[in-house]
């Protein structure tokens, strides 16, 4: 292979990669391209990211917390430096070769199909066995596995209910909680690579199925990539260095990722996508840096899969918002959940259904909850296809409302009446509705089975 170019001398003295990714030629030959992406300033790629993500746009589709914390940060992150962090990708990955860990998917990576969850401390314990009871509800076969950090998971009560529930406890290897921090998201990585499943559904703690999930695996989407991901509430912002350094121009064509549920069989894209849950792993053992462009894990399997140059599946329908009409806000809607859709279209519907309910707000929420007062109302965009250019100007945000804490509200942004034509602007406005009304009744019982599990609002 070429030699690598000259900043990369620091990290990879001889210019070539490490003699353990050598061994791997498939890998070694994206990993080698990867790196010889374009290494530039903030100044020298602004222009080309200013023209494919105006200003006006991304301004308002960004998580404006994530812009502005850390704008200054991007812009002075220097070719030198995404030389040395793009190493370190490859440096970790022959660390783990080297260590006899399998990097690239095959017959032998993992058997059958499974659910993984991570849980561990109190407060996610607590959700993952609501999780388990709910897949008990709604008639779930997959056998899932629950991983902790080293530490967690000591009381006895709460093993012998998730083992009762069909959960097998496994504890990660090679990672550990980071003392102080908001929330340690490192473990899921892993918890996917270490999962005895070839083929898996990652499960957040707090996002609860509507159905059986087991029929995702057939997806046409995940058979064609073996990866399939659900879409966030933000796109990236055209500063954001996270396109310098994968060496890409900012494109609008796709949202964030959310991570509450992930779709992967660990041998598919030829085997790389293991590898990329492995990239994804690295960025996380690097949080401090990686996660001031990626938000934290969610997007490090999106970066890692596009490093590689391999394909994945995005869910068809962009996400909506679960909740109930605020009385201390006028009626105002306060929604408390991601709401994730279907990847298939069931026989006798219209559109793929609600799928996934991910209360990642519902722990915030005020004054506790009242059966049959807590998910009575869905919004969302009129028209939500994931593709849709329209909903560039959606504007789905938090906001404090009166007597309830976090709520979750969707509009349209300032700019949208002048940016699309009355058409457009007339078609895509954001829908209330009752979740009666929802096709195919896919909330019938929801409510009293999460309450009956001891589903709680407020508290972590």
């Amino acid at each position: 292979m070429a030699p690598l170019p000259a900043l990369f001398a620091e990290s990879l003295p001889s210019l070539q990669l490490p003699p353990a990714i050598v061994q791997l030629p498939g890998l070694a030959s994206r990993l080698h391209d990867f790196l010889l992406r374009p290494l530039e300033s903030a100044e020298q790629a602004a222009k080309a990211n200013h023209a494919a993500c105006p200003l006006p746009i991304v301004d308002r589709l960004v998580n404006q917390d994530q812009l502005n914390g850390n704008r200054d940060f991007w812009g002075n992150i220097t070719a030198a430096e995404i030389a040395r962090h793009r190493a370190g990708l490859v440096s970790f990955l022959a660390a783990r070769a080297e260590a006899g860990e399998t990097l690239v998917g095959g017959p032998t990576t993992g058997e059958g199909r499974g659910i993984v969850i991570t849980a561990g401390n109190k407060d996610t314990t607590r959700r993952a066995i609501i999780l388990l009871k709910q897949l008990k509800h709604v008639g779930n076969f997959l056998p899932v596995e629950v991983f902790h950090y080293p530490g967690e998971l000591t009381d006895q009560g709460e093993r012998a209910e998730i083992a009762n529930l069909g959960g097998k406890i496994r504890e990660v290897t090679g990672v550990t909680k980071s003392a102080g921090a908001w929330k340690n998201w490192q473990i899921k990585g892993l918890a996917m690579i270490q999962s005895s499943f070839a083929q898996l559904i990652s499960l957040d703690s707090d996002n609860l199925p509507l159905r059986t999930i087991a029929h995702l695996f057939d997806a046409d989407v995940v058979q064609d990539t073996g990866a399939a991901f659900w879409p966030d509430l933000s796109k990236d912002h055209a500063d954001n260095a996270i396109w310098r350094v994968i060496g890409e121009t900012c494109t609008l064509d796709e949202w964030t990722f959310e991570s509450g549920q992930i779709v992967i069989d660990k041998r598919g894209n030829n085997g790389f996508n293991l590898a990329a849950l492995w990239l994804a792993a690295a960025m996380m053992d690097d949080r401090d840096w990686w996660f001031t462009m990626c938000g934290g894990d969610k997007d490090t399997y999106r970066w890692a899969f596009r490093m590689l140059d391999i394909p994945y599946a995005t869910s068809p329908r962009w996400m909506g918002a679960l909740g109930f009409l605020n009385p201390h806000e006028g009626g105002r809607f306060c929604g408390h959940t991601m709401l994730q859709y279907d990847l298939v279209t069931p026989q006798g519907f219209t559109n793929p259904p609600p799928l996934f309910v991910h209360s990642n707000l519902l722990k915030h929420l005020q004054g506790g909850g009242v059966r049959g007062k807590m998910f009575t109302h869905v919004k969302r965009m009129a028209a939500d296809t994931i593709d849709d250019p329209s909903l560039n100007y959606a504007h789905m945000h938090v906001y404090t409302g009166a007597g309830q804490g976090m709520c979750l509200d969707l509009d349209m942004h300032d700019t949208a009446e002048k940016a699309l034509s009355q058409e457009q602007f007339n078609s895509q406005v954001p829908l209330t509705l009752e979740v009666g009304e929802i096709e195919g009744e896919p909330f019938k019982g929801f409510e009293d089975a999460f309450f009956d599990a001891g589903g709680l609002v407020g508290g972590w």
